[in-house]
């Protein structure tokens, strides 16, 4: 299918059109087919309007009319940091259990002009282990996916070391936090594995997992073609909450009504999947029972990851760039400048919803003794496409976060970055910092700094009903352009929260 429908798509390009490489092809259950195509950096000037345009329309041509067809360009990695991440990456998805000793094997990468070259040096038990489960195609089908060029893996084999011990991975391992239950009556087979908080699984697709909680919000349908009552409901264990289905059969042993009431307590086994009528993932329940459950050890902290000793993927960079002057007028500091250290940040994300969007980009600016220091700027790869409306807002197309780092590994570079600072963003308080920790907790972080909202400030310093980032900078006389970009509205932000400062009583 995938060659039958590049060869059609590129027998309707002329020559100097063929500039594209074909990546992949998501498709929905709605009918939506969304292409990605490769194109080298020196290509992509070359993307026009008229351009993309043509593409689309082929695509739609040699695609069934039945499918909604929408188009992205990834700009081909080309920079041998990138390339290294996105190999470390893809092994810690594909193969985790082989990362913690992949993460300490040096890899080199040399693109020389149609040719990359991946050398991997690896002791003789790693290299068996590579060859034999076929590692190398593995990792040519992936790197076809990121680059343009030939590829060429190689393998030096290194002497078994006796008495090294392998660096393990650094890469947080989620642990299985459980909590103590007590059956009181199992209305289906009593087959429960350990009762799970929901706080760890609500975010997944998992199967045979088990929750305990009391329930509320029942709603009961019975379905005459299948003769079963499907009740509805959702289940909390102060951890967090999250949706049941359960279709349950007549019984002449008890009455399903007297189980499935507000406030019980029950404990429930089943799969957390995707359902197309709720919208969401919701627990489809398989085995009932009534239990106590004891919640005094829950402790969601208790494996929430710690600093890194440096950063990884994200580093910051000297503030050379920024213009700062005038922003104090004098040289006489304000007090909280000299006591404090602030990062001031800003975020873009995929919507506004705290349960489902996702981060596309951080920026942010440190201030140290009322000067700009330090810079952290990156895009960070969502797990969906961005949609049409935010690409508008902001600018960020897919093909700029389709090789970026992903939340996990951006998200402990930042909690670095900002580590004994208080943190000052305009809306902060409503918005950035909810969503900021919204998607750290994902991966097991919370930024729990002190925070200074500069939409407050300037509220009650200036006044007026209008004090969006645009107006109090119009205000105050502080350039902002590019807005909606994360690092362009952290540094106005920056600028905006030192004549504030300036301002105060």
């Amino acid at each position: 299918m995938t060659n039958e429908f590049t060869d059609q798509l590129f027998s309707r390009l002329y020559d100097d059109e063929k500039i594209i490489k074909f990546k992949k092809a998501n498709v929905s259950d709605d009918g939506h087919i969304r292409l990605e195509f490769l194109v080298s950096h020196d290509d992509y000037g070359k993307l026009t309007d008229e351009y993309r345009k043509k593409v689309l329309s082929l695509c739609e041509e040699i695609l069934p009319k039945s499918l909604s067809v929408a188009v992205d360009y990834i700009i081909a990695v080309h920079d041998e940091k990138t390339l290294i991440r996105l190999i470390y990456e893809y092994i810690r998805s594909e193969r985790p259990n082989f990362y913690s000793l992949f993460a300490a094997v040096p890899i080199d990468v040399v693109f020389n002009n149609d040719l990359l070259t991946v050398t991997f040096t690896m002791e003789k038990f790693m290299h068996d282990y590579a060859v034999e489960s076929d590692l190398e195609k593995e990792l040519l089908a992936f790197l076809d996916t990121v680059v343009l060029e030939e590829i060429e893996i190689t393998y030096v084999e290194l002497p078994n070391s006796e008495g090294k011990e392998i660096k393990q991975t650094e890469y947080y391992a989620e642990t299985i936090r459980t909590i103590p239950t007590e059956i009181i009556k199992c209305y289906t087979r009593n087959e429960f594995s350990p009762v799970r908080y929901i706080y760890d699984i609500k975010d997944k697709e998992l199967s045979n997992i088990t929750v305990c909680g009391k329930i509320s919000g029942i709603r009961a349908r019975y379905i005459e073609k299948i003769d079963k009552t499907v009740y509805s409901f959702t289940v909390n264990d102060t951890t967090s909450t999250m949706k049941v289905k359960y279709f349950a059969r007549k019984n002449k042993n008890f009455d399903w009504e007297e189980v499935f009431v507000d406030d019980a307590t029950l404990m429930i086994t089943g799969s957390v999947q995707m359902d197309k009528f709720e919208n969401g993932l919701v627990l489809s329940a398989l085995r009932i029972a009534t239990c106590k459950a004891d919640y005094s050890g829950i402790d969601l902290k208790s494996n929430y990851n710690k600093e890194y000793s440096d950063y990884r993927y994200i580093f910051p960079e000297p503030c050379h760039n920024v213009e700062q002057e005038n922003f104090l007028e004098s040289t006489e500091m304000p007090e909280r400048l000299l006591k404090n250290t602030y990062c001031v940040f800003d975020i873009e994300t995929t919507g506004l919803n705290f349960s489902t969007d996702e981060i596309i980009e951080i920026g942010a600016v440190k201030i140290v003794n009322g000067v700009f220091t330090e810079s952290f700027s990156t895009f960070v790869r969502p797990n969906s496409p961005v949609p049409e409306n935010i690409e508008k807002l902001t600018g960020i197309k897919n093909e700029d976060v389709a090789l970026a780092p992903q939340l996990c590994d951006v998200i402990p570079d930042f909690y670095k970055f900002t580590r004994g600072t208080i943190l000052v963003g305009h809306n902060i308080i409503g918005f950035d910092l909810i969503m900021l920790n919204a998607n750290a907790q994902r991966v097991k972080y919370e930024f729990t700094n002190d925070a200074v909202d500069t939409y407050l400030m300037a509220r009650n310093i200036l006044g007026g009903s209008k004090n969006k980032l645009i107006d109090v900078c119009t205000k105050l006389g502080v350039p902002l352009i590019g807005a909606h970009r994360a690092v362009n509205d952290a540094e106005a932000t920056a600028k905006c929260f030192l004549k504030l400062i300036k301002m105060e009583k």
